[in-house]
Protein backbone atom coordinates (compact mmCIF):
# COMPACT_ATOMS: atom_id res chain seq x y z
CA UNK A 1 0.00 0.00 0.00
CA UNK A 2 1.09 3.78 -0.38
CA UNK A 3 1.31 5.63 2.88
CA UNK A 4 -1.38 7.58 2.57
CA UNK A 5 -3.45 4.61 2.06
CA UNK A 6 -2.33 2.85 4.45
CA UNK A 7 -2.96 6.13 7.29
CA UNK A 8 -6.56 6.11 5.85
CA UNK A 9 -6.95 2.10 6.24
CA UNK A 10 -5.81 2.81 9.97
CA UNK A 11 -8.49 5.63 10.22
CA UNK A 12 -10.95 3.46 9.14
CA UNK A 13 -9.78 0.27 11.60
CA UNK A 14 -9.63 2.84 14.88
CA UNK A 15 -13.51 3.92 14.10
CA UNK A 16 -14.63 0.36 13.79
CA UNK A 17 -12.49 -0.63 16.71
CA UNK A 18 -14.15 2.13 19.19
CA UNK A 19 -17.74 0.77 17.90
CA UNK A 20 -16.86 -2.45 18.60
CA UNK A 21 -15.99 -1.20 21.76
CA UNK A 22 -18.99 0.86 22.28
CA UNK A 23 -21.48 -1.70 21.28
CA UNK A 24 -19.67 -4.94 23.92
CA UNK A 25 -16.57 -5.22 25.68
CA UNK A 26 -16.81 -8.91 25.39
CA UNK A 27 -17.67 -9.46 22.08
CA UNK A 28 -13.65 -7.82 21.44
CA UNK A 29 -13.03 -11.33 23.18
CA UNK A 30 -11.37 -14.27 21.01
CA UNK A 31 -14.43 -17.25 21.08
CA UNK A 32 -13.45 -20.44 22.62
CA UNK A 33 -15.71 -22.80 20.87
CA UNK A 34 -16.29 -26.36 22.17
CA UNK A 35 -17.90 -27.21 19.12
CA UNK A 36 -16.93 -26.55 15.51
CA UNK A 37 -15.64 -22.82 14.41
CA UNK A 38 -15.97 -21.47 11.34
CA UNK A 39 -14.06 -18.66 9.41
CA UNK A 40 -16.78 -15.75 10.48
CA UNK A 41 -16.25 -16.92 14.23
CA UNK A 42 -19.71 -18.78 14.70
CA UNK A 43 -19.53 -20.58 18.51
CA UNK A 44 -21.00 -23.25 19.75
CA UNK A 45 -24.55 -23.06 22.02
CA UNK A 46 -22.64 -23.30 25.19
CA UNK A 47 -20.23 -20.83 24.65
CA UNK A 48 -22.38 -18.54 23.42
CA UNK A 49 -24.18 -19.46 27.12
CA UNK A 50 -20.98 -18.39 28.65
CA UNK A 51 -20.61 -15.53 26.41
CA UNK A 52 -24.03 -14.58 27.38
CA UNK A 53 -23.40 -14.89 31.18
CA UNK A 54 -20.06 -12.74 30.86
CA UNK A 55 -22.43 -10.10 29.58
CA UNK A 56 -24.73 -10.07 32.43
CA UNK A 57 -22.26 -9.98 34.47
CA UNK A 58 -20.33 -6.35 32.68
CA UNK A 59 -23.67 -4.89 33.00
CA UNK A 60 -23.33 -4.94 36.65
CA UNK A 61 -19.93 -3.01 36.14
CA UNK A 62 -19.70 0.77 36.22
CA UNK A 63 -18.96 2.34 32.92
CA UNK A 64 -15.51 3.55 34.00
CA UNK A 65 -14.86 -0.55 34.72
CA UNK A 66 -16.64 -1.50 31.96
CA UNK A 67 -14.22 0.72 29.31
CA UNK A 68 -11.12 -0.16 31.34
CA UNK A 69 -11.82 -4.17 30.89
CA UNK A 70 -13.23 -3.54 27.29
CA UNK A 71 -9.76 -1.92 26.46
CA UNK A 72 -7.82 -5.13 27.00
CA UNK A 73 -8.67 -6.66 24.37
CA UNK A 74 -8.19 -4.09 21.64
CA UNK A 75 -5.39 -4.45 19.43
CA UNK A 76 -2.71 -1.27 19.09
CA UNK A 77 -3.38 -0.32 15.71
CA UNK A 78 -0.72 1.62 13.23
CA UNK A 79 1.48 1.61 9.78
CA UNK A 80 4.60 0.14 8.86
CA UNK A 81 6.81 -0.51 6.09
CA UNK A 82 6.75 -3.89 4.40
CA UNK A 83 9.61 -5.80 2.55
CA UNK A 84 8.83 -4.53 -0.97
CA UNK A 85 8.97 -0.86 0.37
CA UNK A 86 5.28 0.19 0.52
CA UNK A 87 3.08 -0.05 4.12
CA UNK A 88 1.00 -2.47 5.30
CA UNK A 89 -1.16 -2.39 8.85
CA UNK A 90 0.76 -2.99 12.05
CA UNK A 91 -1.33 -4.97 14.99
CA UNK A 92 -0.17 -5.13 18.46
CA UNK A 93 -1.88 -7.38 20.92
CA UNK A 94 -1.70 -8.31 24.35
CA UNK A 95 -2.10 -12.09 23.76
CA UNK A 96 -1.96 -14.69 20.99
CA UNK A 97 -5.12 -15.53 21.82
CA UNK A 98 -6.32 -12.49 20.71
CA UNK A 99 -5.42 -12.89 17.06
CA UNK A 100 -8.51 -14.87 16.64
CA UNK A 101 -10.78 -12.67 18.04
CA UNK A 102 -13.49 -11.64 15.67
CA UNK A 103 -12.57 -7.58 15.32
CA UNK A 104 -8.56 -8.83 14.39
CA UNK A 105 -10.27 -11.11 12.04
CA UNK A 106 -12.17 -8.47 10.20
CA UNK A 107 -9.44 -5.94 10.36
CA UNK A 108 -7.08 -8.78 8.62
CA UNK A 109 -9.81 -8.95 6.14
CA UNK A 110 -10.27 -5.38 5.42
CA UNK A 111 -6.86 -5.16 4.77
CA UNK A 112 -6.64 -7.55 2.11
CA UNK A 113 -3.90 -9.39 4.47
CA UNK A 114 -1.51 -6.68 4.56
CA UNK A 115 -1.24 -6.46 8.18
CA UNK A 116 1.90 -7.44 10.64
CA UNK A 117 0.57 -8.86 13.77
CA UNK A 118 2.81 -8.89 16.71
CA UNK A 119 2.32 -9.87 20.59
CA UNK A 120 3.51 -7.07 23.28
CA UNK A 121 2.00 -8.39 26.26
CA UNK A 122 0.54 -5.18 28.16
CA UNK A 123 1.74 -2.61 27.34
CA UNK A 124 2.84 0.22 30.50
CA UNK A 125 3.98 3.11 30.75
CA UNK A 126 7.82 3.30 32.49
CA UNK A 127 7.58 4.99 35.85
CA UNK A 128 10.50 3.31 37.51
CA UNK A 129 19.58 2.92 36.85
CA UNK A 130 22.99 4.89 34.68
CA UNK A 131 21.17 8.32 35.22
CA UNK A 132 20.10 8.06 38.72
CA UNK A 133 22.38 10.42 40.10
CA UNK A 134 22.55 14.08 41.10
CA UNK A 135 23.84 16.37 38.25
CA UNK A 136 24.52 20.00 38.23
CA UNK A 137 24.07 21.17 35.60
CA UNK A 138 21.17 19.29 34.77
CA UNK A 139 21.39 17.38 32.06
CA UNK A 140 19.77 15.31 29.40
CA UNK A 141 18.34 11.60 30.75
CA UNK A 142 18.68 11.88 34.17
CA UNK A 143 16.50 10.99 37.02
CA UNK A 144 13.61 13.37 37.82
CA UNK A 145 10.41 13.22 39.26
CA UNK A 146 7.92 15.03 41.20
CA UNK A 147 8.32 15.18 44.99
CA UNK A 148 5.33 12.54 45.08
CA UNK A 149 6.75 10.48 42.11
CA UNK A 150 9.22 7.75 42.12
CA UNK A 151 11.69 8.52 38.75
CA UNK A 152 11.58 9.19 35.10
CA UNK A 153 13.71 10.74 32.78
CA UNK A 154 15.27 14.34 31.86
CA UNK A 155 13.54 14.91 28.14
CA UNK A 156 14.78 17.96 27.21
CA UNK A 157 14.97 21.59 27.62
CA UNK A 158 12.52 24.13 26.18
CA UNK A 159 10.82 27.75 25.84
CA UNK A 160 7.07 28.55 25.80
CA UNK A 161 5.84 30.89 23.03
CA UNK A 162 6.01 33.91 24.91
CA UNK A 163 8.45 33.22 27.73
CA UNK A 164 12.21 33.24 28.26
CA UNK A 165 12.07 30.91 30.95
CA UNK A 166 13.69 27.51 30.67
CA UNK A 167 11.43 24.22 30.97
CA UNK A 168 12.57 20.72 31.61
CA UNK A 169 10.49 18.31 29.79
CA UNK A 170 9.75 14.61 30.82
CA UNK A 171 6.18 12.74 30.79
CA UNK A 172 3.10 13.89 33.02
CA UNK A 173 3.04 10.81 35.15
CA UNK A 174 6.79 11.84 36.01
CA UNK A 175 6.05 15.40 36.98
CA UNK A 176 2.24 15.83 37.41
CA UNK A 177 0.89 12.47 37.95
CA UNK A 178 -2.10 13.12 35.87
CA UNK A 179 -1.81 9.37 35.48
CA UNK A 180 -3.12 8.43 39.19
CA UNK A 181 -6.09 10.79 38.26
CA UNK A 182 -4.98 13.40 40.79
CA UNK A 183 -3.22 15.55 39.03
CA UNK A 184 0.10 18.07 40.46
CA UNK A 185 -0.48 22.01 40.64
CA UNK A 186 1.80 24.36 39.04
CA UNK A 187 4.31 25.07 41.82
CA UNK A 188 4.62 21.66 42.71
CA UNK A 189 8.31 21.10 44.03
CA UNK A 190 10.38 18.91 41.21
CA UNK A 191 13.44 16.61 42.55
CA UNK A 192 16.59 15.82 40.44
CA UNK A 193 17.47 13.32 41.42
CA UNK A 194 13.68 11.59 41.64
CA UNK A 195 12.74 10.41 45.15
CA UNK A 196 13.15 6.87 44.21
CA UNK A 197 16.97 7.83 43.48
CA UNK A 198 17.42 9.12 47.01
CA UNK A 199 16.23 12.81 46.26
CA UNK A 200 15.47 14.91 49.08
CA UNK A 201 14.23 18.19 49.83
CA UNK A 202 17.74 19.61 48.79
CA UNK A 203 17.62 18.49 45.18
CA UNK A 204 14.48 20.98 44.18
CA UNK A 205 15.94 21.86 40.57
CA UNK A 206 12.11 23.84 39.93
CA UNK A 207 8.53 23.90 39.93
CA UNK A 208 5.73 22.06 38.23
CA UNK A 209 4.61 24.97 35.14
CA UNK A 210 2.60 22.99 32.87
CA UNK A 211 1.04 19.49 32.28
CA UNK A 212 -0.94 18.39 29.53
CA UNK A 213 -3.77 16.72 31.20
CA UNK A 214 -4.67 12.99 30.32
CA UNK A 215 -7.93 12.41 29.27
CA UNK A 216 -9.72 9.17 30.16
CA UNK A 217 -11.83 8.64 27.17
CA UNK A 218 -9.86 10.10 24.09
CA UNK A 219 -6.52 8.74 22.84
CA UNK A 220 -3.62 11.26 24.15
CA UNK A 221 -1.49 12.91 21.90
CA UNK A 222 1.10 13.43 24.64
CA UNK A 223 1.95 12.27 27.57
CA UNK A 224 4.16 15.28 29.11
CA UNK A 225 4.65 18.26 31.25
CA UNK A 226 7.22 20.65 32.02
CA UNK A 227 9.11 22.16 34.92
CA UNK A 228 10.14 25.19 35.37
CA UNK A 229 13.88 25.72 36.21
CA UNK A 230 14.41 27.52 39.15
CA UNK A 231 16.82 30.33 38.98
CA UNK A 232 20.03 28.91 40.58
CA UNK A 233 20.03 25.53 38.50
CA UNK A 234 22.15 25.32 35.58
CA UNK A 235 21.20 23.37 33.21
CA UNK A 236 23.05 21.15 29.94
CA UNK A 237 20.59 21.75 27.04
CA UNK A 238 22.64 20.58 24.36
CA UNK A 239 24.87 17.19 25.50
CA UNK A 240 23.33 14.05 24.61
CA UNK A 241 25.85 11.69 26.99
CA UNK A 242 28.74 10.40 24.57
CA UNK A 243 26.61 10.36 21.23
CA UNK A 244 27.35 14.62 20.94
CA UNK A 245 25.44 17.14 20.78
CA UNK A 246 21.68 17.62 20.50
CA UNK A 247 21.11 19.63 16.24
CA UNK A 248 17.44 20.98 16.23
CA UNK A 249 14.12 18.93 15.93
CA UNK A 250 13.97 16.26 13.26
CA UNK A 251 11.86 15.97 9.98
CA UNK A 252 8.90 14.38 10.05
CA UNK A 253 9.21 10.32 9.88
CA UNK A 254 9.01 7.62 7.05
CA UNK A 255 9.58 4.86 8.58
CA UNK A 256 12.94 2.39 9.45
CA UNK A 257 14.91 5.05 11.30
CA UNK A 258 17.92 4.49 13.56
CA UNK A 259 16.92 6.02 16.48
CA UNK A 260 19.09 6.30 19.97
CA UNK A 261 17.56 7.96 23.33
CA UNK A 262 19.55 8.24 26.58
CA UNK A 263 17.47 7.72 29.56
CA UNK A 264 17.95 6.90 33.69
CA UNK A 265 17.59 2.96 33.45
CA UNK A 266 18.82 2.09 30.50
CA UNK A 267 20.77 5.00 29.74
CA UNK A 268 22.39 5.03 25.84
CA UNK A 269 20.45 2.42 23.80
CA UNK A 270 19.55 2.45 20.16
CA UNK A 271 16.67 1.12 18.25
CA UNK A 272 14.67 1.44 15.12
CA UNK A 273 11.09 2.44 14.17
CA UNK A 274 9.05 -0.70 13.40
CA UNK A 275 5.72 1.23 12.69
CA UNK A 276 4.11 4.99 13.35
CA UNK A 277 0.86 6.51 13.15
CA UNK A 278 -0.38 3.85 16.12
CA UNK A 279 -2.92 4.21 17.72
CA UNK A 280 -2.78 2.10 21.24
CA UNK A 281 -5.81 1.63 23.53
CA UNK A 282 -4.93 0.70 26.90
CA UNK A 283 -2.00 1.86 28.22
CA UNK A 284 -1.46 0.49 32.28
CA UNK A 285 -0.63 3.85 33.91
CA UNK A 286 1.16 4.11 37.67
CA UNK A 287 -1.90 3.62 40.17
CA UNK A 288 -3.69 1.81 37.80
CA UNK A 289 -5.27 3.88 35.28
CA UNK A 290 -5.90 2.37 31.65
CA UNK A 291 -5.54 5.13 29.25
CA UNK A 292 -5.25 5.53 25.55
CA UNK A 293 -2.34 6.63 23.61
CA UNK A 294 -2.69 8.66 19.94
CA UNK A 295 -0.13 8.62 16.85
CA UNK A 296 2.43 6.52 18.67
CA UNK A 297 5.83 5.34 17.64
CA UNK A 298 7.04 2.00 18.08
CA UNK A 299 10.84 1.03 18.50
CA UNK A 300 12.15 -2.03 18.43
CA UNK A 301 15.65 -2.48 19.95
CA UNK A 302 18.90 -3.12 17.98
CA UNK A 303 20.56 -5.04 21.29
CA UNK A 304 19.23 -5.47 24.41
CA UNK A 305 16.86 -3.24 26.39
CA UNK A 306 15.79 -0.12 24.38
CA UNK A 307 13.72 1.20 27.46
CA UNK A 308 12.86 0.22 30.70
CA UNK A 309 10.64 1.39 33.79
CA UNK A 310 12.62 4.88 34.81
CA UNK A 311 12.88 5.84 31.36
CA UNK A 312 9.68 7.44 30.73
CA UNK A 313 10.29 10.92 29.53
CA UNK A 314 13.28 10.50 28.10
CA UNK A 315 14.60 11.96 24.56
CA UNK A 316 14.60 10.23 21.24
CA UNK A 317 16.76 11.01 18.59
CA UNK A 318 17.88 10.20 15.22
CA UNK A 319 20.92 8.61 14.98
CA UNK A 320 22.47 10.00 11.69
CA UNK A 321 21.57 13.57 11.99
CA UNK A 322 21.39 14.01 16.37
CA UNK A 323 18.10 15.73 16.24
CA UNK A 324 15.28 15.18 18.33
CA UNK A 325 12.75 12.82 17.43
CA UNK A 326 10.56 11.87 20.56
CA UNK A 327 9.26 11.71 23.81
CA UNK A 328 9.63 8.33 25.33
CA UNK A 329 6.43 7.42 27.10
CA UNK A 330 6.27 3.72 28.02
CA UNK A 331 6.95 -0.16 26.13
CA UNK A 332 5.98 -3.64 26.35
CA UNK A 333 6.63 -6.62 28.11
CA UNK A 334 8.60 -8.49 24.81
CA UNK A 335 10.72 -4.96 24.59
CA UNK A 336 9.29 -2.46 22.12
CA UNK A 337 8.88 1.05 23.21
CA UNK A 338 6.00 3.22 22.11
CA UNK A 339 6.97 7.41 22.13
CA UNK A 340 5.22 10.57 20.88
CA UNK A 341 6.75 11.94 18.37
CA UNK A 342 8.17 15.82 19.58
CA UNK A 343 6.82 17.79 16.89
CA UNK A 344 3.35 16.76 18.22
CA UNK A 345 4.18 17.24 21.61
CA UNK A 346 5.74 20.95 21.07
CA UNK A 347 2.74 21.53 18.86
CA UNK A 348 -0.12 20.85 21.40
CA UNK A 349 2.32 22.55 24.12
CA UNK A 350 3.27 25.92 22.57
CA UNK A 351 6.82 24.85 22.59
CA UNK A 352 10.39 24.38 21.24
CA UNK A 353 14.13 23.58 21.56
CA UNK A 354 16.38 26.01 24.06
CA UNK A 355 18.98 26.89 21.05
Amino acid sequence: MLLESAMGLRDELIVQMEASRAASAFALAPHRASGSRTRTGSVSVGTMSRFERMGGAAAALSPAERDRRSRRYLPAVGVMRNENGGYQIALRIATGRLAQSPLVRQMHMAAHGEVDIRVTGAIRAHGAFLGQTRARPVGIGYSVGHERATAGSVGCFVQRHGDVSVHLLSSNHVLALSSRGTAAKNGDVVLQPGRKDGGKDLDVIGYVSYSEPLDSTAPNLADAALCRLADDIDHDHRTLADAGFIAGLADPLVGDEIVEKIGRTTGHTRGRVAAFGIHVPAVTYPGGRILALGEQVEIESLGGQFSRPGDSGALIFVSQTNRAFALLNGGDSVGRTFCSPLATVFGIMGASLVE
